[in-house]
C-alpha cells in the first residue's frame, strides 16, 4: 500500500491533505511542496518569516493578520469511498498527574474487495489564515509563485490521533492515550498499513490535516510576465478564489496498489 494512495483517498473526501508525518509541525503560512514520491509536505519557509513578504506587506506582521483558532470539536472522522463508519464513542478522565486521558471506541468497515481509508481525530481544532489577508498582494511575491501555501492546519487539543488503512473488512479499533501513555489500537483483521501515533506533550502540536492553496495558472502566468515587463497589467479577477485555488495531489490517478495508472492513448492505436 502506497502512502500516496492514503493521501489521495482522504484528500478526495475532505479537500484537505493528511500530513503523512503528523509529528512534524506545520503552521498556517508555511509554504513548500508535496513530495511526489512519498506524499510528505516539504516545508521551505513561512510567509510571516520571509523578508520578501514582510517588506512588501508590513501589515502582515500585525495582530489582525495572524492565524486564527477555530472552535474545538469533540471528534473528527473522515472516511474515504468504500469505507463505512459506525458509532464513535468518546470518553475521557483526569489522571492524578493532571494529564487528560482520552479514550475512543469506533467501528469501521471497508467494503470487501475494495481499498478504503479513514482518519480519526479527538478534540480537533483548526488554525487558519484570516480570510481578509491581502491575498492579491501576497500573490505578487515571486518566491511563492510555484509554492503550495498552507492556509489551514487541523491540530489535536488532546494527545490522540489515529490513521488506519486496510483492504479487508475491519472492525472496532480501540485506543486510549494520556500523558506518556502510548496509543494502542486493535483490529480484527490484518491491514497492509497500520499507523498510530500520539504526542507525549499533551499540547496542540500535532498537525494532522492541511489545507493547501496554489496560485492559479492565469495569475502565475502574469507573475512570470511581470518579472520581465513591469508594466504588464494583472488579469481581471472578481474574487481571490480566482487567484488562489485548491491544490491537488502531484501525481496521476493511482490504481489499487498505489501505482500511477499508465496513460493509454486509444485514438492512435
Amino acid at each position: 500500500m502506497d502512502s500516496r494512495l492514503y493521501i489521495s483517498m482522504i484528500q478526495q473526501t475532505s479537500a484537505r491533505f493528511p500530513n503523512w508525518c503528523p509529528a512534524t509541525p506545520v503552521k498556517p503560512g508555511d509554504f513548500g511542496e508535496i513530495n511526489s514520491q512519498s506524499g510528505e509536505f516539504e516545508r521551505e519557509g513561512n510567509i510571516y518569516e520571509l523578508k520578501e513578504v514582510t517588506d512588501a506587506i508590513p501589515s502582515l506582521l500585525g495582530d489582525d493578520f495572524r492565524p486564527k483558532y477555530g472552535r474545538v470539536d469533540d471528534e473528527l472522522v473522515i472516511c474515504s469511498e468504500h469505507t463505512i463508519s459506525g458509532d464513535v464513542e468518546l470518553g475521557g478522565t483526569a489522571a492524578a498527574t493532571g494529564m487528560a486521558h482520552a479514550s475512543l471506541k469506533a467501528h469501521f468497515k471497508i467494503v470487501k474487495g475494495q481499498r478504503g481509508a479513514f482518519l480519526v481525530m479527538v478534540r480537533p481544532r483548526a488554525m487558519s489564515l484570516p480570510s481578509d489577508l491581502p491575498w492579491r498582494e501576497l500573490a505578487k511575491i515571486k518566491r511563492l509563485t510555484s509554492m503550495l501555501l498552507v492556509t489551514e492546519v487541523t491540530v489535536n487539543e488532546q494527545d490522540i490521533s489515529v490513521e488506519l488503512i486496510g483492504d479487508l473488512p475491519i472492525a472496532a479499533p480501540v485506543g486510549s492515550a494520556g500523558g506518556n501513555t502510548a496509543v494502542t489500537w486493535k483490529a480484527s483483521r490484518r491491514t497492509h498499513l497500520f499507523r498510530t501515533a500520539c504526542s507525549p506533550s499533551g499540547a496542540a502540536d500535532y498537525s494532522t490535516l492541511l489545507k493547501l492553496k496554489k496560485m492559479s495558472p492565469r495569475w502565475k502566468e502574469w507573475c512570470h510576465k511581470l518579472i520581465k515587463w513591469r508594466d504588464s497589467p494583472p488579469p481581471e479577477v472578481t474574487n481571490d478564489d480566482e487567484i488562489w485555488e485548491d491544490a491537488s495531489v502531484p501525481w496521476a490517478t493511482l490504481d489499487d496498489t498505489g501505482k500511477e495508472d499508465d496513460f493509454e492513448d486509444t485514438i492512435f492505436d
